[in-house]
């Protein structure tokens, strides 16, 4: 398991500001996603893969959680 049950609760704690694109900051992305800051993207596309794989909603899945871990890796890597 990556994350406990209070991740969600610890979105506001970080340093960096909110994107005006998505609302997430930088930290809040890399926290969804399980990853120290500064992972490759290499490390962003496979945890992403990883976690929307054990999360999908046609697998029974949350849609909110899937989303979100879409939005990290839109936040990390835009065009990627």
């Amino acid at each position: 398991k990556l994350h406990g049950a209070a991740w969600r609760e610890t979105f506001n704690t970080g340093d960096s500001q909110p994107s005006p694109t998505n609302g997430m900051s930088t930290d809040e992305a890399f926290e969804i996603l399980g990853l120290p800051v500064g992972s490759t993207a290499d490390e962003i596309r496979e945890a992403h893969r990883k976690l929307l794989k054990a999360n999908h909603p046609d697998k029974g899945g949350s849609t909110w959680v899937a989303s979100q871990i879409n939005r990290a890796k839109d936040k990390l890597i835009p065009n990627g």
